[in-house]
């Protein structure tokens, strides 16, 4: 139940159902890796108000206050570390599904050319038999034909 060895298909089969959503997937992953810049550009300002504030406490006098502004600029700090780290998983991530969306073009390509090469030879193959071999023993095309037939060929 728990720990089955059965490996569940994937829930997409259909080879342009699975691009449109690999697709669809990478343009999210932007959009949320856009989205996190945005936050850590707000951070940022924020960590900036927070600065100048302390400075501001200092020359007054309040040191209180500029401890807390000290503490409130750190925490801001570590969100924004945070963030970034998350935003570089999230390009890696899309890197590897270029990546995968890259191989799985190639393999489609290597198939067909594999299905053309397979389909040439074929032909070559029936034409040498029927044309090209009789040709060099000076048999007449369907002599051959016939006598491959019935050796099995």
């Amino acid at each position: 139940m728990f720990f089955s060895s059965k490996k569940k298909k994937p829930a997409v089969d259909d080879n342009a159902a699975l691009q449109k959503r690999l697709a669809d997937t990478i343009q999210y992953m932007k959009q949320t890796s856009e989205n996190l810049e945005k936050r850590v550009e707000h951070l940022n300002r924020l960590r900036d108000d927070c600065r100048l504030k302390g400075q501001k406490c200092l020359k007054s006098g309040d040191k209180v206050a500029a401890k807390n502004q000290l503490i409130y600029m750190r925490k801001y700090e570590k969100e924004i570390q945070s963030l970034y780290g998350k935003r570089m998983n999230l390009e890696t991530q899309v890197m590897a599904l270029q990546s995968t969306a890259v191989d799985r073009e190639v393999l489609n390509a290597m198939r067909m050319g594999r299905d053309v090469m397979r389909t040439v030879s074929y032909h070559h193959q029936e034409f040498a038999r029927n044309y090209i071999i009789p040709a060099w023993y000076g048999i007449s095309c369907d002599y051959v034909t016939l006598s491959l037939h019935y050796l099995g060929y």
